[in-house]
């Protein structure tokens, strides 16, 4: 395809001495002008240059349009596509800060925080800190297959990442590939060959015996920080909740024997009855009061090693491993896999399933039946 395309800033006078910068762009010989609403004087201004004489926040601003449409017509060449005057006035509207790729997903994040969660926001923060950390600067004609193998590369052999770590960055890198392409930055996916397989990590969790020596502990222990770590991270294992819905948790979530909370992670609505033991570690609160005084997800994991150092636990055991700890305990305990799903909030029976594929005890019980025939 033959991609032709050039473009000019012109100074255009409104009154004696003074005017405005209009950008007039050609494409296969129509031509259109567009109105910058930069403002300025003919002694400032250099037809010359296509800018003003002096660096200022206006020829700032100038650079900034010329970047835009050089990297468009880098992105038209590569990909075969048609220049319009469309997408020139989409991204010219758009006033990115940044020609490259990771400033457009910057900006997008920025626009539409708002509507992330504050785990989203982090996540998203973190992998493209860490996309920078392996190109930088990263225009939109960059993002190809080579990109992704060459990425893929240099995290499994410069940053010795899992497969697991590896495919959940490919598969952030794909969510903001496609950002740029609904804004027209990307014309082909580069991702539509590429599989990325999530491989199941290994889900640490109690076993019933392990969690009644952390009951034991926490009733006898003197280390006030322990207890109060434990007291939630007990909760926890008696309900499955995560840990930002422990620390979110407030008196007018419990009603009676039931507790009621809209997951954060999901923003569904469960159910889940309250144990005896969950029961005691409650207190009582005004309504809108938290049920836990928490700390930090960091600290509270610090604590917990200290914790099963001093339990003689040797597991690896985080406070997420008190969700797995519950559906593992429930499922050996014989409660149905759908109900453990409903009570875990999870919306598709095969991430409950996971959980009965580590309790050999469920297997083993189940073949029992086979005895019956």
């Amino acid at each position: 395809m033959n991609i032709n395309i050039t473009y000019k800033f012109v100074f255009r006078e409104t009154s004696p001495g003074k005017g405005s910068v209009y950008l007039r762009v050609i494409i296969n010989r129509k031509s259109k002008y567009y109105a910058l609403k930069i403002y300025g004087t003919t002694k400032e201004w250099s037809d010359k240059k296509q800018n003003f004489k002096q660096t200022n926040s206006k020829s700032i601003v100038i650079t900034k349009y010329r970047k835009i449409l050089d990297e468009y017509i880098v992105y038209c060449k590569l990909n075969d596509v048609q220049p319009s005057f469309e997408d020139i006035n989409i991204r010219l509207k758009r006033k990115i800060k940044g020609l490259d790729f990771v400033s457009f997903i910057q900006d997008q994040i920025e626009r539409n925080k708002n509507s992330y969660s504050a785990q989203t926001l982090k996540t998203y923060s973190t992998y493209l800190t860490k996309l920078q950390k392996f190109r930088n600067p990263i225009y939109f004609h960059d993002i190809n297959e080579k990109f992704i193998t060459e990425y893929r590369k240099w995290m499994a052999e410069e940053r010795q990442n899992n497969e697991n770590t590896i495919n959940k960055s490919l598969s952030i890198l794909r969510t903001f590939v496609i950002m740029a392409q609904k804004a027209k930055y990307i014309h082909n996916n580069p991702f539509e060959n590429i599989t990325i397989k999530k491989i199941q990590g290994h889900r640490e969790a109690l076993s019933i015996e392990e969690l009644r020596r952390l009951e034991d502990y926490y009733n006898t222990t003197k280390n006030k920080h322990h207890r109060k770590v434990l007291k939630y991270f007990l909760f926890s294992c008696y309900t499955g909740l995560r840990f930002t819905d422990v620390v979110n948790l407030k008196y007018k979530n419990i009603q009676s024997n039931i507790l009621r909370i809209v997951m954060h992670k999901t923003g569904d609505d469960v159910v889940i009855p309250l144990t005896d033991k969950a029961k005691l570690l409650i207190e009582t609160g005004k309504p809108n009061e938290k049920v836990f005084d928490t700390i930090s997800n960091q600290k509270t994991n610090k604590n917990l090693k200290q914790i099963m150092n001093q339990t003689g636990i040797t597991k690896n055991i985080s406070f997420h491993c008190a969700r797995h700890t519950f559906a593992t305990i429930s499922l050996t305990l014989g409660i149905p896999i759908e109900v453990v799903q409903k009570l875990l909030g999870h919306k598709n029976i095969r991430d409950t399933l996971i959980y009965a594929k580590i309790v050999p005890l469920v297997q083993m019980r189940e073949m029992e039946k086979w005895k019956t025939i």
